[in-house]
């Protein structure tokens, strides 16, 4: 019979109490989301365990973009705009949400293929094809947050208080490949009553159009400053 010696059976009885560790640890342990934005930003929403550096911009918060990205190739196929999933907030006031705040994300969710159907539609002047229905390069996000505000507190207090806001995900998928070619993390804020949060955020679709337009994505995040929180 052979016996192990001293410092080898430390060794095997160490890794299995670590192994034994990690089988019980919790789920969420096990699996720490890497976020960024007080945790509203999941990376990995984006593409599991890549190492995307996002960076702001004139007109978003967060934008990453591949560095081979191309709208020569992107004029040999068709961009598709699926329906968004179902509206679930994520991050520290998401548990602060209100039926109100939960039926304005439910409407806007529903428009926000129209949405970006149209921003990069103009921003490519229709170089690009796009469709609802089919495509090879999938374009879809997801509301992260969505508040109305509250209309008092604007007009009364003012400075910011009681403003309304939404924070959505986007991102541009090759379906054949799976690789990411855009990623985009931006909070558009209402803070006053002379706006909604439905007009502030088409606002600012038809200004990142023009963004797009003018100076071109890749142009837009080689600019932009890199995002460390």
């Amino acid at each position: 019979m052979t016996f192990l010696n001293g410092s080898r059976f430390a060794s095997i009885l160490l890794i299995l109490a670590l192994a034994f560790v990690l089988a019980t640890l919790p789920a969420e342990a096990k699996s720490k989301k890497r976020t960024l934005d007080e945790g509203s930003l999941v990376i990995d929403w984006f593409e599991e365990d890549a190492d995307l550096e996002f960076r702001e911009t004139d007109n978003v918060d967060y934008l990453w973009v591949s560095d081979d990205f191309s709208v020569k190739d992107l004029e040999k196929r068709k961009l598709h705009f699926p329906d968004w999933p179902d509206v679930e907030f994520i991050g520290e006031d998401a548990e602060e949400r209100d039926n109100d705040d939960r039926s304005l994300a439910r409407r806007m969710n529903r428009l926000m293929p129209q949405y970006f159907f149209d921003c990069f539609d103009i921003a490519w002047e229709g170089a690009v094809e796009t469709s609802f229905d089919e495509g090879e390069i999938e374009v879809t996000g997801r509301i992260v947050d969505c508040s109305t505000g509250n209309n008092a507190a604007k007009w009364i207090v003012g400075f910011g208080a009681g403003q309304g806001y939404i924070l959505v995900d986007l991102k541009m998928v090759d379906k054949e490949s799976g690789k990411l070619l855009l990623a985009l993390h931006h909070r558009v804020v209402s803070g006053t009553n002379m706006s909604t949060t439905e007009s502030k955020f088409s606002k600012w679709v038809g200004k990142l159009s023009e963004d797009i337009l003018d100076d071109g994505l890749v142009a837009m995040y080689e600019d932009g400053k890199r995002q460390k929180k």
